[in-house]
C-alpha cells in the first residue's frame, strides 16, 4: 500500500518538534500564570495612591477614629479627622495635620493646615546621632503636594533623635520638642498610611 501524503509530512523528526513545541508552550503558560500578580488595568485610569479599601475604612472608623476630633465637611463631601491630643497652638509648636476621608470617592487625603499667608513653610531637621541634617519645604498645593510633604516628614518623625525647627512667617522656631507635640502628628501619619495601605516611604 503506498504511503499517504500525511505519512510523508509527519516524519518522526516533525512529530518530535511538535511535541517539544507543545510542551514548551504549556510550561510557558503555566509559568507566566504563577507570576501574574499584577492584573491589567483596563479602566483607562491609573489607580490612586490615596485609595482606601472598604476594610481599611471600616477599621479606621471603628477602631482608630476614637483618637480624633471629627468634623463633617458637608459641602466638600468629606470628613476631617484631627488628633484629639494635638496642641492648641499646633500651627506654631507642631505640624497641624488632618486626615480627610472622601465620601464620594474611595480615597483619603493628608491635609496640612498651615495658614495660607505663612506659606512657604520650611522645616529644618537635624539628627545629632549621625550628624545628618536637611530641610523640607512645603508650598501648599494639591493633594499630591500634601502627601509628598507627609512622606518626607514621616520617617524623620519616627526617629526620636531627630530635632525639628521651622521657618514660620519669617520667624525661626523649634517645634515638636515634646512627646505631647510629636505624638499626635506621628500617630496621624501612621494611621493615614495604614488607611491607604502604604508604608509612608
Amino acid at each position: 500500500m503506498p504511503a499517504s501524503n500525511t505519512d510523508k509530512v509527519l516524519t518522526p523528526e516533525i512529530v518530535r518538534i511538535l511535541k517539544i513545541f507543545g510542551l514548551v508552550s504549556i510550561l510557558l503558560v503555566l509559568g507566566l500564570s504563577f507570576f501574574n500578580e499584577k492584573r491589567a488595568n483596563n479602566s483607562g485610569t491609573e489607580p490612586s495612591p490615596m485609595r482606601v479599601t472598604h476594610a481599611e475604612r471600616i477599621f479606621f472608623k471603628n477602631v482608630r477614629s476614637i483618637a480624633y476630633d471629627i468634623e463633617n465637611l458637608k459641602e466638600a463631601k468629606m470628613v476631617a479627622y484631627r488628633h484629639s491630643k494635638r496642641s492648641e497652638n499646633s500651627q506654631v509648636t507642631s505640624l497641624p495635620v488632618a486626615i480627610l476621608l472622601n465620601r464620594t470617592k474611595d480615597e483619603a487625603y493628608l491635609y496640612w493646615e498651615f495658614p495660607n499667608d505663612s506659606l512657604p513653610i520650611v522645616v529644618n531637621w537635624e539628627n545629632p546621632g549621625n550628624g545628618d541634617s536637611g530641610e523640607i519645604r512645603f508650598e501648599g498645593g494639591d493633594k499630591f503636594a500634601h502627601l509628598a510633604f507627609g512622606k518626607n516628614i514621616f520617617p524623620l518623625l519616627s526617629n526620636e533623635e531627630v530635632k525639628f525647627g521651622i521657618n514660620f512667617s519669617g520667624k525661626k522656631l523649634k517645634i515638636l520638642e515634646t512627646e505631647d507635640a510629636r505624638m499626635p502628628v506621628l500617630t496621624s501619619l501612621k494611621d493615614y498610611f495604614k488607611l491607604i495601605n502604604n508604608t509612608g516611604e
